[in-house]
C-alpha cells in the first residue's frame, strides 16, 4: 500500500508523448494546440471606429467649432473617405475604418443632427475618443494563443480570425479505464447486501467524452497475477 501523496508523484512521473496531427478548425473543439496562434496582421488592422456617430478632426473643437456640416457617409466595409476641411465632419458606423483626415469620434447620443448639419451637445474631450487604434491589441506576428492550450470557443474564433483553417494539435490519447474489486457487478445487475454497482467508471469515461476522448473500460478481479497479465495485454 502506498500513500496518496506517493501515488500522486507517481502520476506526475507518467509523461506521454502523444505526438502531433492536423485537424479541421471544426473539429478542433477541445484539442489540444500543439502551436501557437500568432496574428497575422496587426489587430485591429486599421483604426477602427468604436461608435455611431460622427468623425471629425479634433483640431477643429481645439480652435472652437461645435457645429459641423455632414460631408458623407462613412460605412463598415468601405475604404476610408478623406475628410475634405477640417470645418466638415463624416458621420460614420461602428466597425467602420476611421476616415482619413479624421482623429475623434463623437458618438449620436452626445449630438443633434439638424439640415445636415452636426451640433456637439457635449464635446469629447480628448483626441482619439472612441477609436480603437490599429495594432493596439496585438501586433503582426505576436502569439494570441500559446501552444499547450486547451481550445475552447474562444480559441477556435481566434484561429478563424487569423485564417486558420486548420491546426496543429496532440493527437488523442488511448484510454482504458479499469475498475476493480470483487465487491463490484455490472450496472444491469441487482447487487447482493455486499455488493455496489461499477459507477465510477461510467463518470470518468464522461469526464473523458466531455473532453473529446472517448475511453473503453473493463473490470479486473483482485487477483495479483491476473491483474498484471491484464494490464500487460491493455
Amino acid at each position: 500500500m502506498i500513500t496518496p501523496e506517493q501515488a500522486e508523484i507517481l502520476i506526475e512521473g507518467c509523461s506521454l508523448t502523444l505526438g502531433e496531427e492536423s485537424t479541421s478548425i471544426d473539429q478542433a473543439l477541445n484539442r489540444v494546440l500543439a502551436e501557437d496562434l500568432l496574428a497575422d496582421t496587426d489587430l485591429p488592422p486599421f483604426n477602427r471606429v468604436m461608435m455611431d456617430g460622427i468623425a471629425l478632426c479634433y483640431r477643429a473643437i481645439e480652435n472652437g467649432h461645435t457645429h459641423f456640416p455632414i460631408q458623407a457617409m462613412q460605412r463598415a466595409g468601405e475604404a476610408p473617405l478623406t475628410l475634405e476641411s477640417e470645418d466638415y465632419c463624416i458621420e460614420i458606423m461602428t466597425g467602420a475604418v476611421c476616415s482619413s483626415g479624421c482623429d475623434t469620434v463623437v458618438p449620436y447620443e452626445h449630438i443633434r443632427i439638424e439640415n445636415g448639419i452636426a451640433y456637439i451637445d457635449q464635446l469629447p474631450g480628448a483626441k482619439g475618443k472612441n477609436i480603437h487604434l490599429k495594432g493596439s491589441d496585438k501586433k503582426r506576428g505576436e502569439v494570441l494563443v500559446p501552444k499547450g492550450k486547451r481550445i475552447g470557443p474562444a480559441e477556435i474564433g481566434i484561429a478563424a480570425s487569423v485564417g486558420k483553417e486548420t491546426l496543429r494539435v496532440l493527437r488523442k490519447p488511448r484510454v482504458l479505464i479499469c475498475s476493480t474489486g470483487d465487491e463490484l457487478v455490472a450496472i444491469h445487475e441487482t447487487p447482493l447486501a455486499y455488493q455496489i454497482r461499477r459507477s465510477n467508471v461510467y463518470a470518468l469515461m464522461a469526464s473523458l467524452l466531455s473532453l473529446g476522448i472517448e475511453a473503453d473500460n473493463v473490470h479486473l478481479p483482485d487477483e495479483k497475477e491476473q491483474l498484471e497479465r491484464a494490464l500487460e495485454e491493455a
